[in-house]
């Protein structure tokens, strides 16, 4: 390869031809290519890596402290958990596409978040883009986002990604629609449809005396 080629594939952003330029030319020569076939099955390379790149640039701005996948799920250490319903819901992979929201209930250690960010991670595997983040976290945000007058911006944002996954303490989970609506979102804001993934401890009630 010489350096004005090189030079149009960095500019083209071609990394995988520059990458393995020697490798794609053997392979073409051993198996035959004609020119239309080099062609293709460069760019179903190329496609392919992008795809990739766009795959870890969505996990990364999805800020997933401990990214978990459903089929390394330790469901062993969980025996009342529902794993043949749990498998079908993760399956089915309708609650995005319906805009339905979720929430885990559960005593602490019962692998809600786990569960959560399984189903978060196959949303972004799957080309849909997603955010964690703990509820304090995101009401903090508002209000920084009240004091400076961008609480628009700040909702807009949110409203972008197609999958939330909040982490909840009990009791907090009603709170977070009608603080945000409370700054009056725009139309495009009330109008827009994400799905919520949620998580939140399950306090034990104490029996009336």
């Amino acid at each position: 390869m010489n350096d004005e080629t090189a030079k149009a594939l960095k500019h083209l952003r071609l990394r995988g031809l520059l990458d393995h330029w020697d490798e794609v030319l053997a392979l073409a020569r051993k198996q035959g290519f004609s020119h239309v076939r080099l062609l293709e099955y460069v760019l179903e390379q190329e496609w392919q890596i992008k795809i990739e790149n766009a795959r870890r640039l969505r996990m990364r701005r999805a800020r997933i402290p401990d990214p978990c996948v459903m089929e390394t799920y330790p469901f062993d250490r969980q025996p009342k958990l529902d794993k043949k319903r749990m498998l079908s819901l993760y399956d089915a992979f309708d609650f995005l596409p319906n805009k339905q929201n979720i929430i885990w209930m559960g005593p602490t250690g019962c692998g809600k978040t786990g569960l959560a960010t399984s189903f978060l991670t196959q949303a972004i595997h799957r080309g849909f883009t997603g955010r964690f983040i703990l509820f304090p976290e995101l009401v903090a945000e508002l209000y920084r986002a009240l004091a400076d007058h961008s609480e628009q911006k700040v909702i807009r944002r949110f409203v972008a990604y197609d999958c939330l996954l909040i982490l909840l303490l009990a009791g907090i989970l009603f709170l977070l629609f009608p603080a945000a609506l409370a700054t009056g979102p725009s139309p495009r804001c009330r109008t827009a449809t994400i799905s919520i993934l949620t998580t939140m401890a399950r306090r034990a009630v104490p029996n009336p005396t």
